[in-house]
C-alpha cells in the first residue's frame, strides 16, 4: 500500500495522458477512413465503387470524440487538483469508465468481426489504415481496463462514491512525481524531502556545535 500511495497518481495520471492518445490516433484514422469509404473510388471489387460508410468505424469515431473529452477533463483535475460538484467525484469517474469501457469494447469488437484478417491486403493502405485503426482501439480498451478496475477496487469498498477522485489512488504531487520521475531516468537520486521542523532542529545543532568548537 506504501508504494501504491507513492507511485498511483503518478501512474493514473499517464494512463488517462496513455488513453488521450489513443483517441486521438483512433479520431484520426477513423476520419481518414471515412474520407476514404465516402467517395467513389475506381474499385468495384469495394461495394462496386460506390459511396459507403463502415458503421464500426462510426462507432469508434464517437468512442475517440468521447474519451478526448473524457480524458482531458480528468487531466485537468488530477493536475491541478481541482474539485467540481460533480466532475471530481469517484461516481461520476467510474460511470464515465465504465460507459467508455462498455463503447471501446463494442466498437473494438465490432471492427475485429467485420475486419478479422487483414493479412492478405497488407500491401494496400486502406487495409494498412483499418489494422492500426483497430490497434488503437484494442489498446485504448485496455487503457480503460486498467483504469477502471483498480478504481473500482478503491471505491466500492469504501464506499467512497461521493468522495473527490483526485487522490482516489493515493496522495502526492505530481509535480514532484515527475520530477522523481525524471531525476531517476537521468540516474540521480533524489533526496527525501525533510520536515521543517527537523530542519530547523538539524540547524540548531549545528549551531551549537560550531559554538563548541
Amino acid at each position: 500500500m506504501a508504494t501504491l500511495g507513492r507511485f498511483g497518481p503518478i501512474t493514473r495520471f499517464i494512463l488517462y495522458c496513455l488513453f488521450l492518445l489513443w483517441s486521438i490516433l483512433l479520431l484520426v484514422l477513423c476520419i481518414a477512413r471515412l474520407a476514404y469509404t465516402d467517395r467513389r473510388r475506381n474499385e468495384p471489387s469495394l461495394n462496386g465503387g460506390a459511396p459507403f460508410y463502415d458503421p464500426s468505424v462510426v462507432e469508434l469515431l464517437v468512442c475517440a470524440f468521447l474519451g478526448i473529452v473524457f480524458s482531458q477533463l480528468m487531466i485537468r483535475y488530477l493536475w491541478a487538483k481541482r474539485t467540481h460538484p460533480i466532475f471530481s467525484k469517484n461516481w461520476f469517474e467510474v460511470c464515465s469508465l465504465g460507459t467508455l469501457w462498455l463503447l471501446w469494447l463494442s466498437g473494438a469488437g465490432a471492427a475485429s468481426t467485420v475486419w478479422p484478417d487483414l493479412s492478405w491486403c497488407i500491401q494496400y493502405s486502406p487495409c494498412v489504415v483499418l489494422q492500426v485503426l483497430m490497434a488503437w482501439a484494442w489498446l485504448g480498451w485496455i487503457t480503460l481496463s486498467l483504469l477502471l478496475f483498480p478504481t473500482l477496487w478503491f471505491v466500492v469498498p469504501r464506499r467512497a462514491w461521493h468522495e473527490e477522485c483526485i487522490d482516489t489512488w493515493g496522495r502526492g504531487d505530481l509535480g514532484n512525481d515527475m520530477q522523481r520521475i525524471r531525476s531517476l531516468t537521468r540516474g540521480n537520486s533524489v533526496p527525501p524531502a525533510v520536515p521543517p521542523k527537523l530542519s530547523e532542529e538539524r540547524g540548531k545543532s549545528r549551531g551549537v556545535n560550531n559554538d563548541m568548537a
